[in-house]
Parts: C-alpha cells; sequence; structure tokens
C-alpha cells in the first residue's frame, strides 16, 4: 500500500499491473489472498473530486489469487484528455475495501 505516481503518454492504453501486499513492522511485504476480492481502480481530476464523478475500471485477478496480482486495462477515458489527475486502486474483500495503491496520475500531451 503506497504512493505511486503514475505517467502515461495521452490515447495509450496501457495494461498495468499491481501487486496487493501488506507490510509489516519490519518492512517485510506479504503477498494479499485476492480470492473472492474485486478490484476497482478509480481516476479522477483531484483528492476531493467524488470517486463517482471519475473513471473507474473493474481490475482482473491474475491466477493463482493467492499471489496477489491483478491487472487493470486502462482505457481512452482515462487518458483521452492530457493533464494531472490523481487514481486509487482499492481491493474489496469480504466487505472491507483496503486501497493498495494512489498517486499522482499524470497524462502526457503527445
Amino acid at each position: 500500500m503506497g504512493k505511486v505516481d503514475i505517467g502515461i503518454p495521452q490515447g495509450d492504453e496501457p495494461l498495468l499491473t499491481f501487486s496487493a501486499v501488506v507490510r509489516d513492522q519490519y518492512g517485510v511485504d506479504t503477498a494479499i489472498d485476492l480470492t473472492g476480492a474485486t478490484i476497482l481502480w478509480t481516476s479522477k481530476a483531484t483528492e476531493t473530486t467524488a470517486d463517482a464523478s471519475g473513471v473507474q475500471i473493474v481490475g482482473s485477478i491474475v491466477n493463482p489469487a493467492t499471489n496477489g496480482v491483478f491487472v487493470v486495462q486502462i482505457t481512452n477515458a482515462v487518458t483521452g484528455t492530457a493533464g494531472k489527475f490523481v487514481y486509487k486502486v482499492v481491493v474489496t474483500k469480504a466487505g472491507r475495501p483496503i486501497t493498495v495503491q494512489h498517486g499522482d496520475l499524470r497524462i502526457a500531451d503527445t
């Protein structure tokens, strides 16, 4: 779980790969078992913008789910306009949402 800034050229539609982990007090990462989990990418204009008004994309878990790896296929709805935005990726398991990654999203003018 952490802040990671992402840059994508305008109009690109990359497949992004993420790892859902929990970091313990010693800095050791342990994969979150994604069995039964849902993944949701949200990108929006600012931190205070309502999530529902942003672009939301459902992610896909990479088997085996116990490795904590998932992908999100970014679309032109995210990269069609150049500028600075924010994003977050939330894993929901057993009704508990966990933000596994977030940060600035820079769409570079091409």
